[in-house]
């Protein structure tokens, strides 16, 4: 669905009242089309099935070639690619601008309880943004009005989401993986800093002279 410069969504939005662009495989998109930033500072109010899952862009500067549009789509599932893992929300946003340059933008999105996997917990998540390569980081999500956010965000298009950043775990001592003292946050190796099991996303490094004995499968 595109909102031509002409055009206009009027109205009050809730989950039995937004745009669902769900199309082949939800690659539908809301497209907003604007010849100045202005435009593009509104409501974006897409959702699925009855979750209303809406991104605002409360702050938008940049350059303008006429007209710019800004695309998006919610989609009800974990992003699987970029080295992301199902405890990730159950819910990402597809962003993509055209003609618009020099990008600083306020924004957010917001998700439903219910797209936290029950593999996932919503107090380590941040608002994640991915564009090929490394993902980034934004600050933690509101669990009480499930919102994630991002302040001063110098690009839009990529991928939106919430999860838990990456801890890098290093070994402490020989023994067992799944004992939580054989692990250290502390790159040196010397010093027991917030020992834990290192989990689905985390990296590990196993220093030299030391040996960790992994007891399943998969490690």
């Amino acid at each position: 669905l595109t909102i031509t410069t002409s055009g206009n969504i009027a109205g009050s939005y809730d989950a039995s009242h937004m745009i669902v662009c769900n199309g082949a495989s939800n690659s539908g998109s809301l497209v907003v089309q604007s010849n100045n930033t202005t435009g593009l500072t509104r409501t974006y109010p897409i959702g699925s099935g009855t979750s209303y899952t809406h991104m605002t862009i409360s702050s938008l500067s940049g350059t303008v070639t006429s007209p710019a549009s800004i695309s998006v789509n919610a989609v009800p599932t974990y992003y699987g690619a970029g080295g992301a893992i199902s405890s990730d929300l159950n819910r990402y946003w597809n962003v993509v601008t055209t003609n618009l340059l020099g990008i600083t933008a306020d924004l957010s999105f917001t998700y439903v309880a219910g797209d936290v996997p029950g593999t996932g917990t919503e107090s380590s998540y941040e608002t994640s943004y991915y564009s090929g390569g490394n993902w980034s980081f934004n600050g933690a999500v509101n669990t009480g009005s499930h919102i994630a956010s991002a302040s001063s965000a110098s690009g839009l298009s990529g991928v939106w989401t919430a999860r838990k950043p990456a801890t890098t775990y290093y070994s402490y001592q020989s023994g067992p993986w799944a004992t939580s003292t054989t692990w250290t946050t502390d790159a040196s190796g010397t010093l027991s800093v917030n020992p834990a099991v290192p989990g689905a996303g985390d990296n590990v490094v196993i220093l030299n002279g030391r040996t960790v004995t992994a007891q399943d499968a998969g490690r």
